[in-house]
């Protein structure tokens, strides 16, 4: 997966830290590898916690911490109010509360965490023997270079969201009540901003701090991908 990662989204993550927009997508039939490919498995990390671990190393020192501006729409920044700032931190540490009830769970009583899938982790911790595919993310080439020239003096936010094409209807996963079934849940629509940019709206954005954190939010979220049964796979996920 590494040499893999190297050769397609190494450039995609410096593309990205110029400011420029990327879109990467797997396609093909029930058990091709999709999951596989961007969520990784066990000791063979995928492509997106690989990307996520070299925008956060790249990005060390460089992160504006507060909550007071959030992105809407597809590229504009609104300042947040006080009581806005409470609600986004409170969003924030229910989901990452969330995965850790799941993790710890998993764990027994040993407190640790648990990328689930890819083993995305940047420390060492002592695991039970289920969480022994969680290892250390080698740094990738574009951390070790240099890579990108960053703006001197411009500090960065990063955002994520997370949500799913289901039946053509679009579902935030990460709202406040995952456990929903799907055709409970409120869709969102499709809009287009001022200059003619599609975005979703009122999709929920969560600020995270590092690439630990980001894939434990969209762990949360995965807990909320509607699943569909197949005559080839059981679980197939559709998204």
């Amino acid at each position: 997966q590494q040499q893999f990662y190297e050769d397609t989204m190494k450039k995609m993550v410096t593309d990205v830290l110029k400011g420029e927009n990327r879109l990467l997508y797997t396609y093909g039939v029930t058990n091709s590898g999709k999951t596989y490919t961007i969520q990784g498995s066990g000791r063979e990390t995928g492509l997106l916690p690989r990307a996520l671990v070299s925008l956060f190393r790249k990005l060390q020192g460089r992160l504006y911490g507060a909550l007071d501006l959030k992105p809407v729409m597809c590229q504009d920044v609104r300042r947040l109010s006080s009581s806005e700032i409470k609600t986004e931190e409170i969003r924030r540490d229910s989901l990452l509360k969330e995965d850790g009830n799941l993790s710890s769970r998993r764990a027994g009583t040993s407190t640790v965490w648990d990328s689930g899938i890819g083993g995305l982790s940047t420390t060492s911790f002592t695991t039970q023997p289920e969480d022994a595919n969680t290892v250390c993310l080698e740094p990738d080439s574009l951390s070790l270079s240099g890579g990108v020239d960053l703006e001197e003096g411009v500090q960065f936010s990063i955002w994520v969201s997370f949500y799913e094409i289901y039946n053509e209807f679009l579902y935030d996963l990460l709202e406040a009540s995952p456990s929903q079934q799907p055709r409970k849940r409120a869709t969102l629509r499709l809009s287009d901003d001022k200059q003619g940019n599609p975005y979703v709206k009122d999709l929920t954005w969560i600020q995270v701090r590092s690439a630990e954190e980001a894939w434990r939010i969209l762990k949360a979220g995965r807990r909320s991908q509607s699943i569909a049964s197949t005559h080839l796979n059981l679980n197939s996920s559709r998204r």
